[in-house]
């Protein structure tokens, strides 16, 4: 018996992914592991969107030994992405930090993050791991 027989029953995988109980549950799980792994609370999920979809080199998002490709992954689901951000942003986000200048003007221009950029998008580590690559090359 897998987990979702286990846990939710044989029910169609459509239903399954579309129930609020079930993603709950999946992000719970997640954030276990996480908490488990040594992760701090700042870096965990906040939010996930379970898909239908196989991930196969066939679909597009992993490659042939099974490593995902970012880009295509962003690429392809990038509105729910960008959904799960939206949802998130007004939790996350102060009156204070709403009211700040820094944080309404230049909405275009590339920053780095900063502290509470990260704490406000936890999952958002695409500039981070940017950075992390160009001091990797220094060291080098």
């Amino acid at each position: 018996q897998n987990y979702t027989e286990k846990h939710f029953g044989n029910r169609d995988w459509q239903k399954m992914v579309d129930d609020q109980e079930f993603n709950e549950q999946i992000l719970k799980e997640i954030q276990d592991a996480c908490k488990k792994g040594g992760i701090q609370s700042f870096e965990m999920p906040q939010r996930v969107r379970v898909v239908t979809e196989s991930w196969t080199p066939e679909t597009g998002v992993v490659t042939d030994a099974l490593k995902l490709k970012r880009k295509a992954v962003e690429e392809k689901y990038k509105d729910d992405i960008e959904a799960l951000y939206k949802d998130e942003q007004p939790k996350k986000t102060s009156l204070k930090e709403k009211k700040s200048p820094a944080a309404t003007s230049g909405a275009e221009e590339k920053k780095e993050p900063s502290t509470a950029t990260l704490k406000r998008d936890p999952m958002d580590v695409s500039e981070n791991v940017v950075a992390d690559d160009e001091n990797k090359k220094k060291d080098a």
